[in-house]
């Protein structure tokens, strides 16, 4: 009993609490202090965050923890952490996604990427609905791509395609010729995890195999259904869009649907 109080102090020190949910299928890990660096130790490892913003004043925050820990418990890889916006220790990231603009408290949505996904006021959604906004590791691949500035391409596919290697050889020299190198996102059709990336990328319940092009802006700009050649999926990638053009699959502003009357440039 000694050790587990021991044990305890110490999580309780460093700002990190570990809830263990009946099912036992995983652990939440809630960080309220030392926010900063578990940040990026999120981002090193490809952590998802349900980030709660609060300060001193704020009200019924122990409902928009309760409300970060369930959304993070119906997601995978995914922890929570609370900013206290009037911490001197959490300036830079206050100023990085400008929570003074916030109601407090307010519940955001972090890619691994550094990205906010969704967000919304506790009262006003459900853990089901806050969930909906975490990214897959196929959204998050795509976010990071853009951040980089590279274009992906997206690789769809069903466990009973044939002749995939056909496709797979079109890939491998396409990204021989295009700098900076492309990011490969292979994507299951059937995996309901991905659904909402691909959707984002306009993905609309085609046959596969299917390659979609997003530029290095986070435009789609190319959809083949029979295996292109390299050169036709260079020319897409490469394809600039007039800005508020085509889709986005790296916004949370972006339902990744065409936009038509966009002039390239």
């Amino acid at each position: 009993m000694k050790i587990l109080q021991t044990l305890l102090t110490a999580f309780i020190l460093f700002g990190v609490v570990t809830v263990t949910h009946a099912s036992g299928e995983s652990d939440i890990k809630i960080i309220k202090s030392n926010v900063v660096i578990e940040l990026k130790a999120a981002a090193e490892s490809g952590t998802n965050t349900v980030l709660v913003i609060t300060d001193e004043k704020a009200e019924s925050l122990d409902q928009a923890i309760g409300l970060a820990e369930a959304t993070a418990a119906l997601g995978k890889n995914t922890m929570v952490a609370v900013v206290d916006k009037s911490d001197d220790a959490n300036r830079t990231i206050v100023e990085r996604y400008n929570m003074n603009r916030f109601p407090v408290p307010f519940v955001l949505i972090l890619a691994p990427a550094g990205n906010v996904t969704g967000g919304a006021m506790p009262a006003q959604i459900t853990a089901e609905k806050l969930s909906g906004y975490l990214p897959s590791p196929c959204y998050n691949q795509a976010l990071k791509a853009r951040n980089e500035h590279k274009p992906t391409l997206v690789f769809v596919t069903a466990k009973d395609d044939e002749n995939l290697g056909d496709w797979e050889s079109t890939i491998a020299a396409t990204e021989g010729q295009i700098d900076p190198k492309p990011e490969i996102i292979k994507a299951d059709v059937n995996d309901a995890g991905e659904a909402s990336f691909l959707s984002r990328v306009g993905y609309r319940g085609e046959p596969t195999p299917m390659l979609i092009v997003v530029n290095a802006s986070g435009q789609v700009t190319g959809k083949f259904t029979s295996n292109p050649d390299a050169g036709t999926v260079k020319l897409a990638a490469e394809k600039v869009i007039a800005k508020g053009c085509g889709g986005c699959p790296s916004s949370s502003s972006c339902s990744g649907k065409e936009k038509t009357g966009c002039e390239e440039k």
